[in-house]
């Protein structure tokens, strides 16, 4: 591959990784900010897929009344703001021109 192309390829996959990144970062942890894998906030050894659900997910069986509500709402939150990324990555990719 001659380093034109190389560097076109490149640039692609840079836009792509910045396309998961949440400005403000994860639900309670403003310095994570890529939503797709990071370590997560109850195991800082191992990367998870989506740590922020994840994150939000954890241990909400034993949450009640409005703590449970509140962080329900935060879980609808967050879905949306993935969702918000996954269609852009997929209009990237949709449009991305192969070289």
């Amino acid at each position: 591959m001659d380093p034109v192309t190389l560097r076109a390829v490149n640039d692609q996959v840079m836009k792509i990784e910045q396309l998961f990144l949440l400005p403000a970062g994860l639900p309670g942890r403003p310095e994570s900010r890529h939503a797709v894998f990071a370590p997560s906030q109850f195991n800082n050894y191992a990367a998870a897929g989506f740590p922020g659900l994840l994150d939000l997910l954890y241990k909400i069986d034993t949450l009640q009344g409005q703590e449970r509500a509140d962080r329900e709402e935060a879980i609808k939150k967050h879905i949306s703001q993935l969702t918000i990324l996954m269609n852009a990555a997929a209009k990237f990719l949709k449009d991305l021109h192969l070289i």
